[in-house]
Formats: C-alpha cells, sequence, structure tokens
C-alpha cells in the first residue's frame, strides 16, 4: 500500500501540470467535488467519503488528458485503499478531507506546480510509514 501511495503522488503531480489550464478560474466541478469530500467527512460517511475522494482525484487526473496516466491511476484502486487508510489509528477525516481544498485554490489560479506539489505531498500523507508496511 505504501508504494501505491507513493505511485500515485508521482502521477497525480504529473497530472497537474496539464490539468491546470482545465481548473484555471474555474469555480465549478472540481471545488464541489471537494465540498462533496468534505461534506462527507462532517457527516461521518466513510463510505461516501471514500468514493467522493477518488472521484475528485480521478477528475484531475482525467483532465490531464493523458489516457496513460489514467489507466496507470485506475489500476491502483484507490476507492479501497483509501477506505482502510481512513480506518487508521487518529486520522481526523474531516482534516483530512479539508487538505484537498488549497489543492483547488491552487488549480483555480492555474498554478500546476503548487497542485501538484500539494497533491504529491496529499497522497505521501496517506502512505503508511515503513515500520507500518513492514507490519503487514
Amino acid at each position: 500500500m505504501r508504494e501505491a501511495y507513493l505511485v500515485r503522488g508521482v502521477l497525480e503531480q504529473t497530472a497537474a501540470a496539464t490539468a491546470a489550464p482545465v481548473f484555471r478560474g474555474n469555480k465549478g466541478e472540481l471545488r464541489e467535488a471537494c465540498e462533496a469530500i468534505v461534506g462527507a467527512a462532517e457527516a461521518g460517511d466513510l463510505a461516501g467519503q471514500a468514493a467522493k475522494n477518488t472521484a475528485f482525484h480521478r477528475l484531475i487526473v482525467e483532465a490531464s488528458g493523458n489516457g496513460v496516466l489514467l489507466r496507470l491511476w485506475d489500476s491502483l484502486a484507490f476507492e479501497t485503499r483509501t477506505r482502510v487508510r481512513m480506518n487508521r489509528p487518529g486520522a481526523d477525516l474531516v482534516r483530512d478531507a479539508q487538505t484537498h481544498r488549497p489543492i483547488v485554490d491552487a488549480f483555480e489560479k492555474g498554478d500546476g506546480k503548487t497542485a501538484g506539489k500539494l497533491l504529491r505531498e496529499h497522497a505521501e500523507s496517506f502512505a503508511p510509514s515503513e515500520d507500518e508496511a513492514g507490519a503487514g
């Protein structure tokens, strides 16, 4: 799982560069997807939050226009992985959901570099530690 999250970070960082122009000045679909994640978290809807999280991240990769990147991203099956990581000890679902807002802010400014950096950091924050990965 650790490796998958690290790869996801790289894929999404790559996608952000070409997705940024699509979302620049766009306060629609991506912002709505972000707020849906937060709403599910606030409602304590773990399954809904995981599904909405997957839809949000997939939307970014789709917007990159890179079909190979999207197929690689899809192959990592993140909805299930996300549900597992959301159940980790000490998880704060609302705080985790809110980390999507700065990503949307960067995309709305057309700043693919910052959005990509934030996406990579976001994915890496969900990666199990090396100790956790070795314990499984």
